[in-house]
């Protein structure tokens, strides 16, 4: 009793009194090559372009420059296709608790697989999330991704990652599903096909973005939103109380914080936090370039700031950049740096803490599924 009440007051602090924001989440954008045509992708005007990547050495230079991450997001472009990305890893990935996320297409599964298995071999102490991108069943998927075939491949690659995972226990495998106003209703038997016919640890959703490559594909409706995060709420409770019930309540409490806030944004067009990119989180380019977001503009070059992306987050062009993020000039349901700046919201502290606590009370005394 006394031990559940002094982690209570600890977990009451904590979110009243969080430490001053500073970067933890780093996204790299490893490669801009990619073998798919996403026609919901923010960055297809840099796919596939001649860059000045950054040598290995740079990459020395940067990690060497930025020691506190707790999280290392691999993006592109498909950041499987980067043939540096394990040793690129080596060089952030210095402790054990410190996380890895990484999104794939899905498409060259013995590839996926090869890298992979280097990934979670070189750190097993570390968890690394891989998630495969399932826009839709076979038919909506193949056309929204631009390739045929890459629905069978993606089930492909999900069953050889599971496969995998009893290998390697720090692996976690999960499904990535954007959300289109076409595709909507679609999604929930999707998301019912995933979790009757595969092995993932838990499926994410994210509702469609406004930068994207097919101007003609709408945003979702507010009820669409919600009825999809409602399925995915309800399928990886199930999973996550079977398969990870030590990992369950912070994943499902955050998650539900999460949708919530995309929720409310869909209905009202409003942010409902003060969104921190640019100081808990940053995006590093191909060839050097840092955004306080990867939906906003081109901050600075970090080869001009002794490859220390600190030294350039705290140049007068990034602290306008945060006053215009913080200030609302941009509004987004971006799932990183919503995730990211919720712990910083102490308004809603004690709700957070009471969102925690109640997800694993269910988890306790919700029947076995």
């Amino acid at each position: 009793m006394l031990q559940s009440l002094s982690r209570l007051r600890h977990d009451v602090q904590d979110a009243l009194f969080p430490p001053a924001p500073k970067l933890r989440v780093l996204t790299v954008f490893v490669t801009n090559v990619c073998n798919a045509k996403c026609a919901h992708c923010f960055y297809w005007t840099n796919l596939n372009t001649p860059t000045d990547m950054l040598s290995q050495e740079e990459y020395a230079k940067i990690a060497a420059n930025t020691p506190d991450l707790g999280h290392l997001v691999f993006s592109g472009g498909e950041p499987t296709l980067a043939k540096n990305l394990v040793e690129v890893a080596e060089l952030f990935i210095t402790k054990p608790h410190q996380t890895i996320d990484m999104p794939t297409n899905g498409i060259k599964t013995d590839n996926i697989l090869a890298l992979v298995r280097r990934l979670v071999s070189r750190f097993p102490q570390n968890t690394i999330t891989v998630g495969v991108s399932m826009d839709g069943l076979e038919e909506t998927h193949d056309r929204v991704r631009g390739v045929p075939g890459n629905f069978k491949r993606c089930l492909k690659t999900i069953a050889g990652l599971t496969e995998l995972r009893k290998e390697f226990p720090n692996l976690r495998v999960t499904t990535l599903s954007c959300i289109i106003r076409e595709n909507a209703e679609e999604l929930t038997r999707l998301l019912r096909f995933i979790d009757e016919t595969t092995d993932v640890d838990y499926v994410t959703v994210e509702p469609l973005r406004e930068q994207k490559m097919d101007q003609t594909l709408l945003a979702p409706t507010v009820d669409q939103v919600r009825m999809v995060h409602d399925l995915a709420m309800e399928i990886n409770f199930a999973r996550l109380k079977r398969m990870r019930p030590h990992e369950a309540t912070i994943i499902l409490s955050s998650l539900e914080e999460l949708y919530s806030v995309q929720q409310n944004f869909f209905g009202t067009g409003e942010l409902a936090v003060r969104c921190q990119a640019g100081s808990v989180s940053a995006v590093l380019e191909p060839n050097g370039d840092v955004r306080c977001c990867e939906l906003r503009g081109i901050t600075e070059s970090v080869r001009n700031y002794d490859f220390s992306i600190p030294k350039l987050l705290a140049t007068a062009k990034a602290e306008q950049e945060r006053v215009e993020i913080l200030a609302g000039k941009c509004a987004c349901t971006h799932c990183i740096n919503i995730g990211q700046s919720i712990r910083f919201e102490r308004k809603t502290a004690l709700e957070r803490v009471w969102r925690q606590k109640y997800m694993a009370w269910r988890m306790f005394h919700s029947p076995a599924a």
